[in-house]
């Protein structure tokens, strides 16, 4: 739990940009569990943003070969190659990143909501439909799809994964929130 919440503070100095109070709440983080996948991958964020891309390629490169979390080790990656230019490299990663088999639905969809954040509409869709894949009886895969779809321009198919979600969602205020975005929909929003 304390490495959890120096993992936490390290998160919140990122999104501040202080670097430097990132780096010693993670090495704390470390200390305390050597091969936390979060914290590995956020120390490699902070080198990247400080411009030491040398040591942040280093350690994607340790996470993606022997750490579980490779959706978001290969996603931070590839924005360290976008960075320098690295055009092949970055299609590499990606084609890597989509044919990657990783059984657990929520880093999918952990990775869709990320992409979505990022204004990446089609990939966000691709790590939704695998989340999909993997357990179509979770809601917010199909509710990740229809925002994605929506985005894209594709409102049928944003309706139809509305209703999918609706399907498989049993909190009254989740299915509140779904109808309503789909009584939207219906009406051209």
């Amino acid at each position: 739990y304390v490495a959890m919440f120096y993992n936490n503070l390290a998160s919140e100095a990122i999104a501040r940009e202080d670097y430097n109070t990132a780096f010693w709440l993670l090495k704390k983080t470390l200390e305390l569990t050597p091969d936390d996948p979060g914290a590995i991958n956020s120390m490699a964020v902070v080198h990247r943003r400080i411009g030491d891309l040398e040591k942040a390629e280093d350690i994607y490169h340790y996470g993606i070969e022997h750490l579980p979390d490779k959706i978001s080790f290969l996603r931070n990656y590839r924005v360290l190659l976008e960075q320098q230019g690295r055009n092949d490299e970055v299609q590499q990663i990606s084609q890597r990143l989509i044919a990657l088999d990783d059984a657990s639905p929520f880093d999918w969809i952990h990775a869709g909501h990320k992409a979505f954040s990022e204004r990446d509409f089609q990939e966000a869709a691709a790590f939704y439909r695998k989340a999909a894949r993997i357990a179509p009886y979770l809601h917010e895969s199909y509710a990740g799809l229809a925002k994605a779809y929506y985005m894209i321009g594709d409102r049928e198919a944003a309706e139809r994964e509305f209703k999918k979600a609706l399907e498989y969602t049993q909190r009254p205020s989740t299915r509140s929130m779904y109808e309503a975005k789909l009584v939207a929909l219906s009406q051209g929003f």
